[in-house]
């Protein structure tokens, strides 16, 4: 059996430390087989691969719209989500299907040599199916819905949003169907999901989500003037809300948190088993001008992930230039925590970390070289790039 052995002077453990100089061997088809640590004169060992960079498990895109690739520099950054929801709406039926399909294996492609191995999507409907049937990436697609139709039309309505699960299904893709939001979901609609299996839902992105439950703020002002009725404000709040909707064993993801308090973090913590906050910071900037609190979650100990959100929000859905953004504007923030974050964290939150997140022996779990990484400080010293060495 042919033996790949790859090695950096830094290398990701699962703890979110750094080994040294450490040796990583994957057999032929792309198990690890065996770790080698602290080796001397690693960068003239023969039969080894070196390279000078920080080498890293393949990373985990928590939180895209893969299918609205195809809106790349459509909307206009920095007016607020509800401007920017409005601007999607209007622009988003200009492209024909086959744009959109091909915008996304395209992207799909890129990822993958960027050095992500799995991904946590979200779907409206069936133009990313190409690009996740044909891709090496792991998926867990989510068919999102969302509205407040009266009762009567409640089962009507969700059997329509999430049509295209059977096709999903159909190709062999992992797909469950998550409400969007608190905001934009009714009650009984939203109650749906709790025997879903799993769900992605925004969480806290905006400032007007703080007021909501309060009816008032521009949030709250969009979904009444569109004529639907929240009939779900008697909760008191948004962490109260999902705890008095989905069952505690949900494996539940929760994207953004940029308005999250420590106080709903300890509600949510303290009822979901199996919960993962994702942060998508340079979406955040882009929509809001605003920050993830990074540090906050750190401190409290609770699983992190990052994604990219969609190209309607980001200029890329390159990871290294969500960790180069996140270190930048965290400088407390450990590049192994980060990194971690990134890897092991959206394992988690895929449900994949028997196969993915860490170099760990029996793990497929693809092999990466970030580089702009000073070794002295840990800190980035140009921007960040990935690439994929396996």
């Amino acid at each position: 059996m042919k033996i790949r052995k790859i090695a950096a002077p830094l290398v990701l453990s699962p703890e979110g430390d750094f080994w040294k100089n450490t040796i990583i061997s994957f057999d032929e088809q792309g198990v690890i087989a065996g770790i080698e640590k602290d080796v001397q004169n690693i960068d003239s060992v023969a039969g080894v691969e070196y390279y000078d960079g920080v080498l890293m498990p393949g990373m985990v895109n928590a939180h895209c719209h893969l299918e609205l690739s195809y809106l790349l520099g459509q909307v206009a950054e920095g007016k607020g989500l509800v401007e920017f929801i409005r601007e999607i709406m209007a622009v988003r039926g200009n492209f024909t299907f086959e744009q959109q399909q091909q915008k996304a294996i395209t992207e799909d492609r890129k990822m993958w040599s960027e050095g992500v191995q799995g991904m946590l999507d979200i779907s409206n409907g069936e133009a990313s199916f190409e690009a996740k049937r044909t891709s090496n990436l792991i998926y867990h697609t989510y068919a999102e819905y969302f509205n407040m139709p009266p009762d009567d039309k409640i089962d009507e309505y969700f059997e329509a949003a999430t049509k295209h699960i059977p096709a999903a299904k159909e190709l062999g893709l992992a797909i469950s169907p998550t409400p969007h939001s608190n905001y934009m979901v009714g009650d009984k609609l939203f109650k749906k999901s709790a025997t879903s299996g799993a769900c992605s839902i925004h969480f806290m992105e905006t400032p007007s989500e703080v007021d909501y439950f309060e009816r008032k703020g521009k949030m709250y002002d969009f979904v009444t003037d569109d004529g639907m009725v929240p009939d779900f404000l008697d909760y008191g709040g948004h962490a109260e809300r999902l705890i008095g909707s989905l069952p505690k064993d949900m494996p539940l993801l929760l994207v953004h948190n940029t308005m999250i308090t420590e106080e709903q973090v300890d509600m949510l913590t303290n009822y979901f088993t199996d919960l993962t906050f994702v942060l998508c910071p340079r979406s955040n900037y882009f929509i809001e001008r605003s920050f993830p609190p990074a540090m906050m979650l750190w401190r409290k100990g609770v699983n992190v992930a990052i994604g990219t959100d969609s190209l309607t929000s980001n200029h890329s859905l390159t990871m290294a230039l969500e960790l180069d953004w996140l270190l930048r504007n965290n400088e407390d923030l450990p590049l192994g925590v980060a990194l971690k974050w990134a890897t092991l964290g959206g394992a988690r939150g895929l449900h994949a970390t028997d196969k993915i997140g860490s170099f760990e022996v029996g793990k497929s779990s693809g092999a990466v070289l970030l580089e702009g990484i000073d070794f002295s400080t840990l800190r980035p010293s140009a921007t960040l790039t990935s690439k994929r060495v396996l």
